[in-house]
């Protein structure tokens, strides 16, 4: 499918059943007629994503934006950007979040949100329809300028934005971006986005509240982490909790999302509380725990540490610099 939008740009689409190389032959037919090449911008939509062989079949193409959906993922999370993935390094493609109410915009239950940390521990699935979260609805608004583009992401429910807009400058005349090293990095490369990202903080007086409580019969030290939105331009996606006993080798590790994720700023449920519950017998040992917090992106850049120590004896807590 091919069809020409307001300042006549032009948007490829692909029906599900349709090869991905048959899409990229047509678009490389057209590209004279069409005046393809250059900085201006043409999109390329589908269903599916595409794979390596397409991109490298458009590889002189730079200055095109691909969009997918199926997986379903979240559009809180930056990674739902493609470009040096999967080897593409040709131009960005982007899967866009369900509109559709059907349990779907999760977030990606194999990924580890630290990467390499020997004490990470495989974050567990939560989508939109979990007990905890309020069902989630997204969708994109794509803004063209002369030499951006402009992505917003939106949750459509409740309203709202899901967090800073996407800012995508255009190649110059004579700019060339890629993975090489004498070619100016994509703008939304991995490290270019972690650049513009920076990391989420927590506010000057945020405080975390520990507790020792019973759910469903069971002992549980229950962690309160408030909102960490010290830093307006990096919404925090998830969250390090580290708990350390007598031994500092023996210490607990746990990563969880914050609760409203997946819901636009200010939308967050209980203000942005993420409650976190730690069976008493997975504590390590010892009459005093810390327990420290530190926020982190969906691109892993991490923020400071909040901390406090509890007494099991006492039951009271008190600030500890992380």
């Amino acid at each position: 499918m091919l069809a020409q939008g307001g300042n006549g740009y032009h948007f490829f689409g692909r029906h599900w059943t349709t090869d991905e190389t048959i899409l990229a032959e047509f678009i490389r037919e057209k590209a004279e007629t069409l005046r393809l090449k250059g900085t201006k911008p043409f999109f390329i939509l589908s269903h599916a994503r595409h794979h390596f062989a397409f991109f490298k079949a458009l590889k002189d193409f730079p200055n095109a934006v691909a969009f997918f959906g199926h997986w379903h993922m979240s559009n809180a999370d930056w990674k739902t950007i493609f470009f040096d993935k999967y080897g593409f390094a040709f131009f960005p493609s982007i899967q866009v979040g369900a509109c559709r109410m059907d349990g779907a915009n999760v977030l990606d239950a194999k990924e580890r949100v630290t990467k390499g940390d020997v004490f990470m521990e495989e974050v567990e699935k939560k989508s939109a329809w979990s007990e905890t979260e309020k069902p989630s609805r997204q969708a994109m608004i794509v803004n063209v300028y002369d030499d951006m583009v402009v992505f917003e992401r939106h949750e459509v429910g409740l309203g709202g934005k899901l967090g800073p807009d996407w800012m995508m400058p255009l190649m110059g005349r004579d700019e060339r971006w890629g993975m090489r090293e004498e070619r100016k990095p994509h703008p939304f490369s991995t490290e270019e986005l972690k650049k513009v990202i920076g990391e989420p903080q927590f506010g000057r007086n945020a405080k975390v509240e520990v507790k020792l409580e019973k759910t469903v019969g069971v002992g549980v030290l229950r962690v309160k982490i408030p909102l960490a939105d010290g830093n307006p331009d990096s919404r925090v996606y998830a969250y390090d909790v580290v708990v350390i006993g007598d031994d500092p080798q023996k210490r607990l590790f746990r990563s969880v999302y914050f609760e409203g994720v997946n819901l636009a700023v200010g939308n967050e449920p209980n203000h942005g509380m993420t409650i976190v519950d730690i069976p008493t017998g997975e504590l390590p040992s010892g009459k005093t725990l810390t327990v420290a917090i530190r926020p982190i992106s969906s691109l892993g850049t991490k923020g400071k540490a909040i901390a406090v120590t509890y007494s099991l004896a006492t039951k009271t807590t008190r600030p500890k610099r992380a």
